[in-house]
């Protein structure tokens, strides 16, 4: 028969501070959700401890009366911490002389290494709940990142599809010998000779490339270009709506002079 998995859940947030004598010691403490899980319930004794490192938390699943015992527990062996620190200040204060203050340490060590062993069963069963919730975190947070790199790598390619196709319409279109130019005083207007245009312009030169007609236009004093409406339908016909602009800067950056010949 299958263990019914807990319903509620809590935050556990493994501290880790420097004890003064035997090195690290570690606490498993339960966040209070009436704080939104932000504060611990030991924080505000624990607050000024020189040394004191949060090194892990997680959003873990528990039954209310575990996450209690987890508190408890954690509780009782801060309380033992502070009582065997408060003895030992005491002895070494009072108590003068180095075998004096040997004796010291050894009751406080005595008295740590029994909180230890009154705290490891909780403490190890918290700490395993959260290195499971650590765990999923991570390895959901890898596949957020791979995710990440997919869609990247994914768009990345079609922006270099896309732009290989538009390419290949330019260099179509860039093959055409289909444009026409006429000059009205300091006006061209031009149009292709396969498309009829809206309106019939005078004496025109051509057919020529886009290259030869950016080439012209660049020779000719003129102030503005007229371009036929009918051609640049059929322009963006073959590179795409919106392309125009696009494909004839190629041309009108590289042939023309201070700005004259812009569409």
């Amino acid at each position: 028969m299958a263990v019914p998995e807990p319903r509620e859940s809590v935050w556990l947030y493994r501290h880790a501070w420097a004890d003064r004598i035997k090195g690290q010691r570690v606490a498993i403490w339960v966040g209070s959700r009436a704080l939104d899980g932000v504060r611990l319930r030991a924080e505000a004794r624990r607050e000024g401890q020189p040394g004191q490192r949060l090194s892990a938390w997680g959003h873990v699943r528990a039954e209310p009366a575990e996450a209690r015992r987890w508190g408890d527990a954690a509780e009782a062996y801060l309380d033992a911490e502070d009582a065997a620190r408060a003895e030992l200040d005491r002895a070494v204060n009072r108590r003068p002389g180095w075998w004096r203050r040997r004796r010291a340490q050894r009751r406080y060590e005595a008295m740590m290494a029994a909180a230890e062993a009154a705290y490891a069963p909780w403490r190890t069963t918290a700490a395993v709940r959260l290195e499971h919730e650590i765990a999923r975190r991570e390895a959901e947070e890898q596949r957020t990142r791979l995710r990440r790199v997919e869609h990247e790598a994914v768009r990345q390619s079609e922006e270099q599809r896309d732009r290989q196709a538009r390419d290949a319409a330019f260099a179509t279109l860039d093959g055409q010998r289909v444009w026409m130019l006429a000059c009205e005083g300091r006006v061209a207007r031009v149009h292709r000779c396969d498309v009829a245009p809206r309106r019939t312009a005078g004496e025109a030169d051509g057919p020529l490339t886009a290259w030869e007609l950016a080439v012209t236009l660049a020779q000719r004093e003129v102030d503005r270009v007229d371009w036929d409406p009918e051609a640049l339908k059929s322009v963006e016909a073959t590179i795409g709506a919106s392309q125009f602009r696009a494909w004839w800067d190629r041309h009108r950056g590289k042939y023309t002079k201070d700005g004259q010949g812009r569409p």
